[in-house]
């Protein structure tokens, strides 16, 4: 199967998964919303974001089997493959007891410092007990997920997810419904995830993806070091990255109170859904960038990271831009104005949107090529910049200020060094980096903010489901045109046009015309 095969495939699967992951979202946290408390709805989420900390006991290990294994899946006979598999399995299943010790830990010392309520401590606590014991299980389990990874079967394992999904749900409904309350989320977790693993297990076999019996070797130092090197690298950024994107509910608990955080949370759930559109486009690549550095075609990365630059960069400028005029509606709507949330925090969120996804896409070929370097401390420095001035400076002074302090971090941080160090990878100037990759974002970007201005002032004084719908419609209709059209390259269209409906794809030949030379 061709790369841009399995890129599709995976792309197109992995937006079925959001579309499910949206639903689940928005009806999840509106059941939750009606039947808990804001202190208790808000202590739910803290343990959430507590619970992804404690899975930074990886180490980075997860991701670096997973790109240790691109390099040895094309044999399988030779017993690296095998035995790099049965490594990851001993580690994993040490560090899934590490957790759930972890766990238990914190679930006795942080309730003081979080401020929880007093009439809420014992469900924390017995919410972060759930809460690590899945994510032990999932430590367990999650080396089929890095198999299908390697072997650019994502599609598989989204398929696996939109039904993690499904399950999810229904049993959340159930059992609020039968009065488990904030437990509901527990029960729910769990039969998601064993539906998860095993149609993971399911797809790695049937694929014929694990060694034949005999072929499997075995665990040894030399590999576990391998993937140590890597892995503690990975570690840093993944630390890091739990820093940026999710401290501020963190900060915003321990400056303004549980309840805030909790509004914090549902305000700013759209804006979560976006960056994983838009990263999602990032991530599938991945191992196909991984994959051409390990067989040296050097000049086909670079041509490969500039498209996909110029590309996914359109994208989210076109996300942005859509994001910025429609959330305020939207909230207005799922929350039927149960919560208020000022315009200009939305500005800040889509300009950081773009900042995140320029220096997630550089970043992500210097992980893939195996050279992290100094990354690794420009994550770490970022997210502990944010946490340490949320905390001290600018977390009380309310969210719009703790936003625009994230910024700041991830442009002087990450985004000034990925774009140094991607010069220097392949040879550029800054003027090529800076200006000639940026117009496709920028043509994009300076088409819909005038757009946008124009028609949210003409339907200001509608209602917000009308409001909602017009911008959307026309932001998202004149976006994908343009896109289509002047950004989408050419290789990309005609695969994309193969997986349409014959009756669809006149009218999206239309669309694209002919190509204008802006990528």
């Amino acid at each position: 199967m061709s790369r841009l095969k399995n890129y599709t495939r995976g792309l197109a699967s992995g937006y079925a998964v959001l579309a499910v992951n949206v639903v689940y979202t928005l009806v999840s946290l509106r059941i939750a919303w009606a039947h808990l408390s804001e202190e208790a709805f808000g202590v739910w989420v803290l343990s959430l974001i507590v619970a992804g900390y404690i899975a930074f006991v990886d180490l980075g290990m997860g991701s670096s089997l997973a790109r240790m294994l691109i390099d040895h899946k094309d044999e399988k006979s030779d017993g690296v493959y095998g035995g790099m598999i049965k490594t990851g399995m001993l580690v994993f299943l040490i560090q899934g007891l590490i957790v759930l010790i972890a766990g238990v830990a914190l679930s006795f010392l942080l309730p003081g410092w979080l401020k929880i309520p007093g009439d809420l401590q014992d469900e924390f606590f017995w919410l972060m007990i759930g809460q690590t014991t899945i994510v032990m299980l999932g430590f367990q389990t999650r080396i089929f997920n890095q198999i299908l990874y390697a072997h650019q079967r994502m599609d598989l394992q989204h398929i696996a997810q939109i039904a993690q999904f499904g399950v999810n749900l229904f049993l959340l409904w159930r059992c609020f419904h039968a009065g488990l309350g904030v437990y509901s989320l527990l029960v729910a977790q769990f039969g998601g995830w064993l539906v998860l693993v095993s149609l993971c297990i399911w797809s790695c076999r049937s694929c014929g993806l694990l060694p034949q019996p005999g072929k499997w070797g075995r665990a040894n130092r030399r590999q576990f070091r391998e993937l140590f090197a890597y892995g503690q690298d990975i570690f840093w950024i993944g630390l890091g990255t739990q820093f940026i994107t999710t401290s501020q509910a963190i900060v915003i608990s321990h400056t303004l109170g549980v309840k805030t955080a909790a509004i914090w949370a549902v305000v700013t759930k759209a804006f979560t859904l976006v960056t994983q559109l838009v990263f999602k486009t990032i991530g599938i690549a991945a191992p196909i960038l991984g994959e051409m550095h390990s067989r040296g075609e050097r000049e086909r990365l670079r041509d490969r990271h500039r498209v996909l630059f110029r590309t996914i960069s359109a994208f989210s400028g076109w996300c942005a831009v859509v994001f910025v005029f429609c959330n305020r509606p939207f909230l207005a709507i799922w929350m039927k104005g149960e919560v208020s949330w000022a315009t200009h925090h939305d500005w800040l969120l889509g300009f950081w949107l773009i900042l995140l996804t320029q220096q997630g896409i550089h970043s992500n070929l210097i992980m893939a090529v195996k050279q992290i370097k100094g990354l690794k401390l420009a994550y770490l420095g970022e997210g502990s910049a944010i946490v340490v001035g949320g905390l001290l400076f600018f977390g009380a002074r309310g969210m719009d200020w703790l936003i625009g302090w994230s910024i700041v971090c991830t442009f002087f941080f990450t985004s000034c060094y990925s774009v140094w160090r991607v010069r220097a990878m392949f040879g550029l100037s800054f003027a090529t980096l800076l200006w000639e990759w940026q117009k496709s974002f920028l043509g994009i970007v300076a088409v819909l903010l005038p757009l946008g201005w124009v028609v949210n002032l003409s339907v200001a004084a509608a209602g917000a489901m009308a409001q909602f719908i017009v911008l959307g419609l026309v932001l998202g209709l004149v976006g994908a045109a343009f896109f289509l059209r002047l950004v989408l390259p050419e290789e990309w269209s005609e695969k994309l046009q193969d997986h349409l409906p014959s009756a669809m794809r006149p009218l999206f030949r239309i669309v694209c015309g002919r190509k204008v030379a802006l990528l």
